[in-house]
């Protein structure tokens, strides 16, 4: 693989339909990053990513990698980023994990899109994978690529793009205005669904449903509802217990 000069060890940690991520040591700094590199075909592609970037870059939030550089090298856009000692979701959700822990997992996701929503911004391809979990129970929300700002109400890349398992109805139908913090709530819902399986609650149903008008405005409302019912989260020892072998083995 074709990488700057300032970066060494690349290991494949993912691959998209339009990007391939890797874990590389950065040299001059002497640490381990994340490097996504983007092929492009033309300076307005290149643009796009970049104003993308910006956008990232600009958040301070704890459930969003930190954005460290853009780099054009060769035919590629490179996005340097923080590297998060985390663990997909899909890891935790193939073992047998006592309730109290699927419930506290739930419980960060829904409280972390949240912040994200808080901030308006929306991510646009919630799924499993791109949730990071630590053994404390943090989440992490990876690979940006299709997130906008809900107040410009336009896609960066102007596509319509997503995971079809988790993408809302509404985006199939490529309608517009659509409300991506309700597309948002739709993936949540199934992501959730297939995290907790028979414990699924019935008030989290709404999320969803075909109908947008149907869900949640935005997922601090859906939080109320969810925090009358699951206000506390597992404890610490308990997290690390039964989260930190899965963490080491992935790791």
């Amino acid at each position: 693989m074709n990488i700057p000069r300032e970066f060494s060890h690349p290991a494949p940690i993912g691959r998209g339909s339009f990007s391939s991520v890797f874990r590389v040591f950065q040299r001059r700094l002497e640490r381990h990053v994340v490097l996504k590199v983007i092929p492009i075909k033309n300076a307005n592609d290149a643009a796009g990513i970049e104003k993308e970037a910006h956008v990232l870059a600009s958040m301070r939030l704890p459930c969003v990698p930190h954005l460290y550089d853009v780099i054009r090298f060769r035919r590629n856009v490179i996005i340097v980023m923080e590297w998060v000692r985390g663990v997909p979701l899909t890891s935790f959700m193939e073992l047998p994990l006592p309730e109290e822990i699927l419930i506290t997992l739930a419980s960060a996701i829904v409280r972390e899109l949240t912040t994200l929503h808080t901030s308006n911004v929306v991510h646009r391809d919630l799924k499993p994978q791109n949730i990071l979990a630590t053994p404390r129970g943090n989440i992490v929300f990876v690979d940006f690529a299709f997130s906008i700002s809900q107040n410009t109400g336009r896609p960066c890349f102007g596509l319509m793009q997503g995971t079809p398992a988790y993408m809302a109805p509404e985006l199939w139908s490529c309608q517009n205005p659509v409300d991506y913090k309700k597309a948002d709530l739709f993936a949540l819902g199934v992501i959730l669904k297939n995290l907790l399986g028979q414990i699924f609650p019935e008030f989290a149903v709404p999320l969803i449903a075909a109908d947008p008008a149907s869900r949640p405005k935005d997922c601090g409302v859906f939080e109320q509802e969810w925090r009358a019912v699951f206000p506390l989260p597992c404890d610490p020892d308990t997290m690390r217990k039964n989260l930190e072998p899965v963490e080491g083995e992935y790791t």
